[in-house]
């Protein structure tokens, strides 16, 4: 790591406030990118969707709930994006598409109940974006000026997918999903919906991320180093753009080469402007080239896995104690809490007791039934011996 910190490349950064700043991506004609912050609440995941002008310095906030990259219409005046739908009539929050409309600053639903994230826009009246079902994900494409959907892949092993990213040169999707302790990299054909894992052609190999597709190749977010850098793929000098010791995330590339990324560093991420440079020598980046060869791996069970299934049964966790002391009567009170859980939280046990050197005692046990609904609530006992010499 000493190497890192004697030539760090991590270019400009631009957007500082709150702890996640995450997916900027360019405006297709002007120096504005659009991108989610959680500037403005308490936690990580509550991001909004912010626009921020390199001309004025402004940031404008256009949504609320944004959840997954934006991505712009061809012309720059619509944001496509996935947010967290308010509760329907039963209570349930939906993961689904929104528009919203630059110039009306009006925000508008595509989808419902889709579960929809990572919109990608293949033309100007098309989105593909992804959904998940039953722990797996799949492709799915939104007609604009319909609102149809029509389903492109029919995944049912367990695949998770993260994002999408397209490839107008040969009309593919190349997406990132969960493989083993990392993520690899796949296409997937827009008329057949047939995935194929792309190879680390002349790369790193390792973890390959947040897939950004450039006029020359691709440019990945990998981890092979033993620290997330990016990683241009293609023809045009293949290497590392990036030297952190955190980690480069989420990249968006316009035309001029500018490259915005999220840039993770002390505990936040922040938007960082990377300027067109040199190529960092691989083995000034990270850790070591080859270090994630060092990470253990798993194999994936397939679809033919032959399991028995049987009845559940109700099993108990073992009794957790945690120790207690206390002042009573102007004396210490030692003593403990304990509980237990059953497995699937459908009962749980909750108890105490403590005494002082005047035989002061209190005990209590509480249990919570989720078998039974409403949800019932027992407490079984509680009690107290006061001191004698104060009942009087």
């Amino acid at each position: 790591m000493a190497q890192v910190l004697a030539d760090p490349v991590e270019g400009a950064i631009l957007i500082n406030k709150g702890v996640a700043n995450l997916h900027p991506v360019w405006h297709p004609r002007d120096r504005k990118f659009a991108y989610l912050s959680s500037r403005d609440a308490d936690f990580f995941s509550q991001t909004g969707l912010y626009i921020h002008d390199l001309a004025t310095g402004q940031d404008k906030k256009v949504a609320a709930r944004a959840i997954s990259p934006p991505v712009w219409s061809l012309d720059g005046d619509t944001l496509y994006f996935a947010a967290q739908s308010k509760p329907d009539k039963h209570g349930s929050r939906w993961y689904d598409l929104y528009a919203y409309d630059i110039n009306a600053g009006k925000e508008r639903r595509l989808t419902h109940g889709e579960r929809a994230t990572a919109p990608v826009l293949i033309d100007s009246m098309t989105l593909a974006y992804l959904t998940v079902r039953d722990g797996t994900s799949n492709v799915r494409r939104l007609d604009l000026a319909t609102g149809a959907t029509h389903t492109l892949t029919h995944l049912d092993d367990g695949l998770y997918l993260h994002s999408l990213s397209y490839r107008a040169g040969d009309s593919l999707l190349v997406a990132d999903a969960t493989e083993n302790h990392g993520r690899a990299l796949y296409t997937v054909n827009l008329s057949t919906g047939n995935l194929e894992q792309l190879p680390a052609t002349g790369g790193p190999g390792g973890d390959r991320r947040n897939p950004e597709i450039t006029a020359t190749g691709i440019l990945v977010s990998t981890d092979a180093s033993g620290v997330h850098n990016l990683y241009r793929e293609g023809d045009e000098g293949p290497g590392y753009l990036t030297n952190v010791t955190g980690g480069a995330f989420m990249p968006s590339v316009n035309a001029a080469g500018e490259v915005l990324y999220s840039l993770y560093k002390n505990g936040r991420y922040r938007i960082a402007l990377l300027q067109p440079s040199k190529i960092v020598a691989l083995e000034e980046v990270g850790i070591s080239p080859g270090n994630w060869k060092n990470r253990p791996t798993s194999p994936q069970e397939g679809p033919n896995l032959a399991l028995q299934p049987r009845p559940y049964k109700e099993e108990m966790s073992r009794m957790f104690i945690l120790p207690r002391i206390m002042m009573d009567y102007e004396t210490l009170k030692p003593g403990l809490f304990f509980y237990a859980n059953e497995v699937l939280d459908r009962m749980n046990l909750f108890g105490g007791a403590s005494i002082n050197k005047l035989g002061d005692t209190d005990y209590f046990l509480l249990t919570e039934f989720r078998k039974f609904r409403p949800t019932f609530f027992a407490t079984i006992f509680t009690a107290r011996r006061a001191d004698s010499r104060t009942s009087a």
